[in-house]
């Protein structure tokens, strides 16, 4: 509104500009005429004058308003970090408990099992993945038949989940010491050994998707640490599905399978 008011006043002052700018000067009959107009234009630019500092004022104010916005934005970011680290080290104790739990028991758990006992876990905690989310503001489902693989290489391993032993992802063999990669943005949750996998990194992704990558020679993330899509997790390892280096890749939506091949592209 003071905007509108500021140009409506500028507008007047034009004509005067005008005038001005040809070194001429109105037309004045009377010095009591002459008063008055010297009066009146006296008072047109005052009130432009304060119309201007009141725009600037607003202008100030706003500036702070959307300073206070974003320190605000990153004091929430800020806590939302804190609270997953404390969420890391809670999944880190509970895994070890439940590990442990098992071993006393004398149970021998599956892969399945591990997978869904690590799952069943993380859930539990219920991560907020604010900041681990794509700058577009996308989601993972929206990238269906477009992520990249996670790694370069020959499938040797399809999905088949009513196979015995059942597939419930994809084997790739691969160059020694092949990057495998992050297939979209999200929050590493798992980064150990499991039995029949080999060392395995689980990542958590929006919309409640994970993505488990098997058989690493290494990691080059922690778990807590936000990936970003095609982000290098580790190196592959002896897969023995390639019978030398490879990766089992898996992609699961909440704790079941999706076959994989549907969601990434075409290239592998």
């Amino acid at each position: 509104a003071a905007a509108e008011e500021l140009f409506t006043l500028l507008r007047g002052l034009w004509p005067l500009h005008v005038v001005s700018l040809t070194g001429r000067s109105r037309d004045v009959d009377t010095w009591e005429r002459a008063d008055r107009e010297f009066t009146w234009i006296a008072a047109l630019y005052k009130a432009v004058h304060e119309k201007f500092q009141e725009v600037l004022e607003q202008g100030r104010r706003v500036q702070e308003s959307l300073k206070e916005k974003e320190e605000l934005a990153n004091d929430i970011r800020a806590r939302i970090a804190a609270v997953n680290l404390d969420k890391d080290a809670l999944l880190a104790v509970k895994l070890d408990f439940m590990t442990e739990l098992a071993e006393m028991r004398e149970e021998i758990l599956s892969q399945e099992q591990a997978v869904q006992l690590i799952l069943a876990a993380i859930d539990d905690l219920k991560y907020d993945l604010q900041n681990s989310r794509p700058p577009e503001g996308e989601t993972l489902a929206d990238r269906k038949g477009e992520l990249a693989w996670p790694v370069t290489g020959e499938v040797v391993a399809q999905w088949a989940p009513r196979q015995d032993p059942p597939v419930r992802g994809v084997g790739i063999d691969v160059e020694e010491n092949a990057a495998v990669r992050s297939i979209y943005w999200g929050k590493v949750v798992h980064d150990g050994v499991l039995r029949g996998f080999g060392r395995v990194i689980i990542v958590l992704h929006d919309g409640d998707y994970y993505s488990l990558y098997a058989f690493l020679h290494d990691s080059e993330v922690e778990v807590g640490d936000n990936v970003a899509k095609e982000q290098t997790l580790g190196r592959a390892g002896f897969y023995p599905g390639a019978d030398g280096p490879g990766l089992y890749f898996e992609l699961r939506k909440g704790p079941q399978p999706v076959n994989p091949t549907e969601w990434l592209g075409q290239a592998g």
